[in-house]
């Protein structure tokens, strides 16, 4: 993830002395980088948690105090299933960024994953309503990139293939790489369809994103160029491996 500076100063933003910022979803990795972030600039952050009392989950939001950035950081505890859950961590509070997604980590079906991201947001916004201090929201759009992009990759894997002459025979060659790079593509089409075209802008930009980096890749096989190759592959394999061990970590 690309660490991006806050801009406190530009005439569309909210000021670290107009009050604190609440920050849902702050234990997640994206979480604890905009908290940390806010930190930097001076604001005081809310960080919106599930349980502020699991060391697991809150330590190192906690530790970020002790580093000696101009801003704080404290627990409110809440929950995107409850409405309500959040008022007291937005009352008083100059901005908010909704950085909170349920995606599987807490046992959720995958009903519960969408209505986390979509449904229940209103529970957010209703607890932004009734603070009566609100100036700004902000929705994060990192859903997009790590679930939306790859179930519409899979569907366009399948559809790609299955529409060609000699689909079928391709589809008996396929092992269980394919099957699991496909899983996802056996997901609901009226719901991913529905999914896709409520969050336009955002799957776009990361299709964008991923068309560019694709025809990278695509000129480095062109010109033979097993170094670049080497690099991405080499790269994307460490950062899976350090994801997966992030979320063993967490189901400590």
């Amino acid at each position: 993830m690309k660490k991006r500076d806050l801009q406190p100063h530009q005439s569309t933003s909210t000021p670290p002395a107009d009050g604190p910022i609440a920050v849902t979803g702050a234990s997640g990795y994206i979480g604890s980088w905009i908290v940390q972030d806010c930190m930097e600039q001076g604001y005081e952050v809310r960080a919106c948690v599930r349980d502020k009392n699991n060391p697991a989950k809150v330590e190192h939001l906690l530790d970020l105090n002790y580093d000696g950035m101009r801003g704080s950081v404290s627990l409110y505890e809440a929950d995107l299933f409850k409405p309500g859950s959040y008022d007291e961590a937005f009352k008083g509070c100059a901005a908010v960024i909704h950085a909170g997604a349920t995606v599987g980590f807490n046992k959720e079906t995958p009903q519960e994953v969408y209505d986390g991201c979509f449904k229940e947001n209103a529970h957010v916004i209703e607890s932004v309503k009734r603070s009566g201090s609100v100036k700004r929201f902000v929705f994060t759009s990192s859903f997009a990139a790590v679930s939306h992009l790859p179930h519409l990759l899979a569907f366009a894997m399948m559809h790609s293939l299955t529409a060609q002459a000699e689909g079928e025979q391709y589809l008996a060659l396929a092992g269980s790489g394919f099957r699991d790079f496909t899983r996802i593509a056996g997901s609901s089409p009226e719901m991913w369809r529905d999914i896709s075209l409520a969050n336009r802008s955002a799957l776009l930009t990361e299709i964008d994103e991923y068309l560019a980096r694709l025809q990278a890749v695509r000129a480095m096989i062109d010109a033979s160029d097993g170094a670049a190759l080497d690099a991405v592959f080499a790269n994307a394999r460490n950062a899976r491996q350090a994801w997966l061990e992030s979320i063993e970590k967490q189901g400590e």
